[in-house]
């Protein structure tokens, strides 16, 4: 697995979320409209982990198969959204314009974060070899 992806992935989608979340906050403070601020964190959000899980495995396509490029994309995002301070209230995602804020809307939060950035993640790995592939030297 590449742990180089990983932590880059890592660390860009949790800074990322910490921007999202201080961005809505700084919205929600000077609009005094939460619900507006819950929704421009979670299309922020949406954006980040479509975004970068994406442009970073891509550019790892040529050299490494699927399998891992997969595994790092994954494990980095679960990271990533370990890092943001904000998924540590249950205030990371889209979870709390339907919940209260808490373990359990960290816990969708999480399920929202993966499913998305997955999705990114395989569409970036649709090109990448599935397997080793011998060399050819035809002409």
């Amino acid at each position: 697995m590449p742990f180089l992806l990983t932590i880059q992935i890592a660390l860009a989608t949790a800074l990322g979320g910490l921007v999202a979340g201080l961005a809505a906050g700084f919205f929600a403070v000077s609009t005094f409209d939460v619900s507006a601020a819950v929704t421009l964190r979670a299309v922020l959000v949406v954006g980040l982990v479509l975004v970068v899980p994406y442009l970073l495995v891509r550019r790892r396509v040529l050299s490494a198969r699927r399998t891992p490029l997969l595994l790092a994309g994954v494990a980095g995002l679960v990271i990533g959204y370990l890092l943001n301070p904000f998924a540590w209230s249950g205030r990371a995602f889209f979870a709390q314009s339907i919940l209260e804020p808490g373990e359990l809307s960290a816990v969708i939060d999480l399920a929202g974060w993966l499913a998305l950035g997955s999705v990114a993640v395989f569409a970036a790995i649709r090109a990448a070899a599935s397997r080793d592939q011998a060399l050819s030297y035809e002409s």
